[in-house]
Parts: C-alpha cells; structure tokens; sequence
C-alpha cells in the first residue's frame, strides 16, 4: 500500500485519507517501518472502505460551468444558470441570470456577494441566541476548511458555504461560535453546539456527504 508518512512527536500511529484519496500515516518519530506496515495491514479493510466512501463523496458533484442551461447548486437546491443581454448577474426564481460576456470569476465575485449577506445574517441571529459576541467575520477561499473561530474571537467562513442547505451552514456557525467560549472540542464545546441544535451530529453527516460541494468552483 503507497501511502505518505509523516513523522511528529507523538505517541500512536494514525492514518488519514485525504479528499484525493490518499493515505496519509503521522507516526511517532522512532516508529519502524515494520511496525507501520503492520499498523496498516491491521486497518486495511477500514482504509479501502474509507478510500472509496472520499472518492464517491468527492464525484457526486460536477464541476460548475458557466453556460447557459448548466446546473448550480445553491443553498441545497440547484439554480439553471441563464445567459442574458444585461451586464449584472440576477436571482429570479430558480434561475441565475448572467452576462453573456461573463467568465467564471466574475460568477465567484457574485456568489461570494451572496455568501456574505447570508452568513453575516445567520451569524448575527446565532450570536444573539447563544449570547456571544465576535470581533469580526471575513469570508476565505477555504476547500477543504469550511470555517474557523482564532483567539481573538474573529470567524473566518468559506464563501463556498453557499452551496450547502442552510441547516448545514447554520450548523457551520454554530459550531465557530461555540469556540467562542469553548477554544477546544470538548464536551463542554459540544454540550453548547448540543443546546442550540439537538440534530448536530445529523448536520455533520449530511456535511460530510455534501463535501464534494467545496471543490465544484
């Protein structure tokens, strides 16, 4: 089995697959290759099923392409994108209207628009509910971190959380506000996110399954 080794100061070996499928092994530093080699035959079973359950996550979603009549997802559900005369990009039902000049950056500028309007919204209702307030909130161009919360109680947000259903993103700022009294994912933290939203362990399966979403644009 092909797979990357790492080596840290730490204890126990651990094996990661990443959104590309690849195995990744951190191991102590003194660790032999034998004892590796047979840490993961131990795991094999678990590293195939875990490999191939990436890999269908990350192609159940195609890559977006800006013509007109392709599919965007958004907000869970999927808008047809529309070429039109017009020089702005435009929501009207369950179409996205968009120049016919326009390239795939021009789409990203819009939805990142859209995206920030949303989460500034759903974190300025959550922030009330929990009682917590943050310093700031910026939008990043984050694929494979949807969000994070640093020490100075600032939110950074993937833009890309426009394509998931909002119980998803909802979840998504929850849990960063959490970390506002909570820095760690202890049962204290989870105990919080818990309190807010009962079906939190739900929200992270079906995020999970939706990951693939973070990599179509």
């Amino acid at each position: 089995m092909e797979y990357t080794l790492i080596r840290a100061k730490r204890k126990t070996i651990a094996v990661q697959i990443t959104k590309e499928g690849e195995v990744v092994v951190r191991a102590p530093r003194l660790a032999s290759r034998r004892c590796i080699d047979a840490f993961l035959r131990e795991k094999e079973a678990w590293i195939q099923a875990a490999r191939q359950s990436v890999r269908a996550r990350m192609t159940r979603y195609a890559p977006v392409v800006l013509q007109d009549g392709a599919p965007l997802p958004y907000l869970g559900g999927t808008l047809t994108l529309r070429a039109w005369a017009h020089a702005d990009f435009a929501l009207r039902g369950n179409s996205l209207y968009f120049p016919q000049a326009a390239a795939l950056d021009d789409l990203i500028r819009f939805l990142r628009a859209q995206a920030e309007t949303l989460l500034r919204s759903r974190i300025a209702f959550y922030c009330e509910k929990m009682g917590v307030a943050i310093s700031g909130m910026r939008l990043s161009s984050a694929q494979a971190r949807y969000g994070s919360c640093n020490v100075q109680d600032k939110l950074n947000l993937s833009w890309r959380l426009i394509f998931f259903p909002p119980a998803q993103v909802d979840y998504i700022v929850v849990h960063e506000l959490s970390h506002v009294r909570h820095k760690d994912h202890s049962a204290a933290f989870w105990n919080e996110v818990a309190a807010v939203l009962p079906d939190y362990k739900l929200r992270q399966k079906r995020l999970r399954e939706d990951q693939g979403l973070m990599y179509i644009l």
